[in-house]
């Protein structure tokens, strides 16, 4: 009886870690989904072009640490398959890769409208992808 108790704590004892580790993981998520809701209102309420690109260059910074933060809190979950995890950081790299995307035709762009047209896409499309990423882990066999 003794051994079986042992062992249940054990198992307790290590999902709470893993609960926590994935905590701290949801909170970068959603750290990095509020920057992005955030960074969307502020372009959509600019002025001008240049309060635009300088929200742009605060944004870029931002969503940079937020992403280095997510990866942060990702490498601390352990007690999962590798083959899911894996799969969620293959989705932080796509994350990367549209942020990356946004800040190049942001950038590019010249005119207010076409500028809130591209932010509204980012912001649309981060919505969706920061939401797979988490589910990834969600749906990730850990024990």
């Amino acid at each position: 009886m003794r051994l079986y108790r042992a062992g249940y704590l054990f198992v307790l004892a290590f999902g709470i870690v893993s609960c926590h580790d994935h905590r701290a993981f949801d909170s970068a998520v959603n750290q990095a989904e509020s920057a992005v809701v955030d960074h969307r209102d502020i372009i959509a309420s600019a002025k001008s072009i240049g309060a635009a690109r300088d929200e742009l260059d605060r944004h870029a910074a931002e969503i940079d640490a937020d992403v280095r933060h997510i990866r942060s809190h990702l490498s601390d979950v352990d007690h999962c398959d590798q083959d899911d995890l894996d799969r969620v950081w293959d989705e932080v790299g796509v994350v990367e890769d549209r942020v990356s995307v946004y800040l190049l035709d942001a950038g590019a762009t010249t005119e207010m409208a076409a500028l809130r047209a591209v932010c509204d896409r980012y912001a649309a499309d981060m919505d969706r992808l920061l939401g797979e990423v988490r589910d990834r882990l969600d749906d990730a066999s850990c024990w």
